[in-house]
C-alpha cells in the first residue's frame, strides 16, 4: 500500500510503510513534468542498473529509507525516534511537509503577537528576524557577509547541502554546524574544480562564489515563499548586474538570444540528478575549457552546448575573445587534482591554495591534506589552521594532525575540545577516545567525559547506520 506520496515537481515518489516503523521510498516514480518537457511517465531511478534486493540502493535498502535519507528536509519539526534496541523507528513530525515554522521557528509567540500586535516581542514573537535587508542587495555595496546573512543562509543549508546529521534539535537561528556536519569538495561530490558532481544541493557550491563572498544570500535569488526565482530567466541576475554590459556580446561573444548569451547557461551549469531533476551549478564561475584540456574528467560550460566540439575548441575561441583565458575566483583545481592523485608537486600545490584567497570551503579541503604529507612544515602549518576563524578549516586541520606521532597532538587535540562549534569538539572527541585516559586533573577530565558524552549521543542518533 503507497501511503504517501512524496515531491511535486519535476518527480513524484512513493512512500511505503513497513512493520517495523520505516517508510521505503518506491524506485518507481512519475515523471510530473510535462508533455513537451518529456514528462507524464513513469519511470525507473536506477534505470541504467541492475540494483538487487539486498543491496544498499534496492527500494527496501538503508539509502531508499525516508526516516533516515529524507525525512528531516521535508517535514517540518520532524523527530526521526530510531531505537537501536528493537531496530524500530516511531518517527514523528508537526507538519508534513515544509511549514512557515521549518524556517521561521516555533511560531506559537508569533500568534500571541498577531492577537495583540502592542506586545513588545522581538522580531514579532519569532526566534530571529530573516528579513535583513531593505530591498536586494545592492552590488556597489561594500558590504560584506556578515552574522545576520549567514543566519539566513544556514537556515536554508539545513536542507540545500550535502551534509551529515548530528541531532534533530535545529532551529532557526541556531549554528548550521552546530547540528550539521557538512562536506567539502570532496572527491566522487565534486570535480576538482569544485563544479557539482553527485547530489550535493547547493550549499557549498554557494560558499565558493564571489557573491557569498559579498553578502548576497538565498533570498535575493529566489522568494521563499511562492519557491518562484526573483525574475524570470537571466532577468534575476539583471537586479544587481548591468543589464546592457552583460548582454553585450562585447561581453558573451554570442548571438543574442541564444543559450550562449545566457547568463544562466555560462555561469551556472546544470546537471540532471533522480533522472528527470536538472539542477544549477551555485559556484556562479567562469567557464574554463583549459582546465578540460587538461583534465578530459571535468566538464565544462562551453561544451555542454557544443557538444561537436572539443575543448581544445572552445579555450581557443575563448583566448581569441579576451586576449587570454579569463581564470575567475575558483582557481584550484591544478592543486586538488595533484592532491588527489597524490602527485609529486602535491605539496607545493597544497599551500598554493592555503596562501591564496581562495574559498575557505577550498582551503578545509586541501588542509585534509596536510597530515599526508607530515614535515616540520606541515606540522607547524596544521597547528596554524587549528586557529582559523572558520570551522571547516579548523577540522580539517584536525583531522590532519591526527597523521603526527601522540606527543605531538595530544595537548592540542585536548584544547579543540573547548571549540565553540560542535563539529570541531566531535573530531577531537573521536581522536581522543583511542587514548587511555591515564592520569588527569579534573578540570580536563571533566571536560572528556562531557566531549565523550557529546560524542557518543551523535553516534546513537544515527545507530542504524553504523558506518
Amino acid at each position: 500500500e503507497v501511503n504517501y506520496t512524496f515531491g511535486v515537481y519535476p518527480l513524484q515518489q512513493y512512500l511505503l510503510k513497513f512493520a517495523d516503523g520505516k517508510y521505503q521510498v518506491l524506485d518507481i516514480a512519475w515523471d510530473s513534468r510535462s508533455k513537451e518537457e518529456g514528462g507524464q511517465r513513469w519511470f525507473h531511478i536506477h534505470q541504467d542498473e541492475v540494483i538487487k534486493a539486498g543491496d544498499v540502493l534496492h527500494w527496501t535498502g538503508p539509502n531508499l529509507n525516508w526516516n533516515y535519507m529524507c525525512a528531516d528536509c521535508h517535514s517540518t519539526n520532524l523527530k526521526k525516534n530510531y531505537d537501536m534496541e528493537t531496530k524500530t523507528y516511531h518517527t514523528t513530525w508537526d507538519v508534513i511537509n515544509v511549514s512557515c515554522e521549518a524556517c521561521h521557528g516555533p511560531a506559537s509567540k508569533h500568534i500571541e503577537w498577531s492577537k495583540d500586535q502592542n506586545l513588545t516581542l522581538t522580531h514579532k514573537g519569532f526566534p530571529l528576524s530573516l528579513k535583513y535587508k531593505v530591498g536586494k542587495w545592492d552590488v556597489n555595496s561594500t558590504t560584506k557577509r556578515s552574522e545576520l546573512t549567514d543566519k539566513e543562509i544556514e537556515v536554508c543549508a539545513k536542507c540545500h547541502s550535502r551534509r551529515s546529521q548530528l541531532d534533530d534539535n535545529f532551529a532557526p537561528g541556531d549554528r548550521f554546524t552546530d547540528h550539521y556536519l557538512p562536506v567539502t569538495l570532496a572527491e566522487s561530490l565534486y570535480f576538482a574544480d569544485g563544479k557539482i558532481e553527485d547530489e550535493v544541493y547547493v550549499y557549498d557550491s554557494f560558499l565558493q562564489s564571489k557573491m557569498y563572498e559579498k553578502g548576497v544570500t538565498c533570498t535575493d535569488c529566489h522568494n521563499p515563499h511562492t519557491l518562484d526565482r526573483r525574475g524570470d530567466g537571466d532577468k534575476v541576475c539583471f537586479q544587481c548586474h548591468q543589464t546592457e554590459k552583460y548582454t553585450s556580446t562585447a561581453h558573451h561573444f554570442h548571438q543574442e538570444g541564444s543559450t550562449g548569451s545566457s547568463c544562466i547557461s555560462c555561469h551556472m551549469p546544470a546537471r540532471t540528478y533522480m533522472g528527470v531533476d536538472s539542477r544549477n551549478d551555485h559556484s556562479f564561475r567562469v567557464p574554463r575549457p583549459d582546465i578540460s584540456v587538461e583534465m578530459k574528467e571535468i566538464p565544462n560550460a562551453c561544451n555542454l552546448c557544443h557538444t561537436d566540439k572539443d575543448a581544445s575548441w572552445a579555450a581557443d575561441a575563448m583566448k581569441s575573445w579576451y586576449g587570454k583565458i579569463p581564470v575567475g575566483k575558483q582557481n584550484f583545481a591544478h592543486s586538488l587534482k595533484a592532491l588527489r592523485t597524490n602527485s609529486e608537486d602535491a605539496p607545493k600545490k597544497l599551500y598554493e591554495v592555503l596562501l591564496s584567497d581562495a574559498p575557505n570551503i577550498a582551503k578545509a579541503t586541501v588542509a585534509e591534506y596536510l597530515g599526508h604529507y607530515p614535515s616540520k612544515q606541515t606540522y607547524t602549518t596544521t597547528l596554524q589552521m587549528l586557529k582559523n576563524k572558520d570551522a571547516l578549516i579548523r577540522r580539517s586541520a584536525l583531522q590532519s594532525l591526527e597523521a603526527f606521532p601522540a606527543q605531538m597532538r595530544i595537548k592540542q587535540t585536548l584544547e579543540m575540545l573547548n571549540d565553540p562549534i560542535k563539529i570541531v569538539r566531535m573530531e577531537a572527541a573521536r581522536q581522543l577516545a583511542a587514548f587511555p585516559l591515564g592520569e588527569l586533573d579534573k578540570k580536563t577530565k571533566e571536560l572528556l567525559t562531557n566531549a565523550f558524552d557529546e560524542y557518543e549521543k551523535i553516534l546513537l542518533f544515527t545507530a542504524e547506520r553504523p558506518e
